[in-house]
């Protein structure tokens, strides 16, 4: 019932516009004039467009309104901030690396410095650091899980943080 409402609204919002051809229009207006159901939706949507047409008045701007919309338009528009393009927790996380590098290679070279050594040699002697203990094939493959886990972790971050901005 209610597809055959709308159909008829449609047909009537079609003949009150003009379109169409003769014959459908004039099927139309011998429709409105037979028809009860055609009559009333057609006197509903003159009703309708009259209302539109007529309470709807327009109002004027407030004072000024044309002034400030210049001087908003002439205004600089600032660049839009970095901090929208740069990930912060990428950043963050990249800074700590690197922290965590050069802590941990100032602190063996520190340890392995001979402090007793005499204050007159001139020559720099930089020692030597023996990785192959620590570099075994099980720290490579945790280090690499770790790095897999925590990579997982910023995607997965990332992906619900773009979700909830476009929600």
């Amino acid at each position: 019932m209610q597809q055959r409402e709308e159909n008829i609204e449609q047909r009537l919002w079609e003949y009150m516009d003009g379109a169409g051809s003769e014959a459908e229009r004039a099927h139309i207006a011998m429709l409105i004039r037979e028809d009860e159901s055609w009559k009333t939706a057609y006197e509903e949507l003159l009703a309708f467009e009259h209302e539109l047409e007529t309470g709807m008045a327009l109002q004027e701007p407030q004072a000024g309104f044309d002034a400030r919309v210049m001087a908003t338009i002439a205004e600089p528009q600032p660049v839009p901030m970095m901090r929208k393009y740069i990930n912060r927790t990428l950043m963050r996380g990249i800074a700590a690396f690197f922290v965590v590098s050069i802590g941990v290679t100032l602190l063996a070279v520190l340890l392995t410095t001979n402090w007793a050594a005499p204050a007159t040699t001139l020559a720099l002697h930089i020692p030597t650091i023996d990785m192959s203990g620590i570099l075994n094939s099980t720290f490579v493959n945790t280090a690499i899980g770790i790095g897999v886990v925590l990579g997982l972790v910023f995607v997965d971050n990332t992906l619900r943080a773009r979700r909830l901005r476009h929600e």
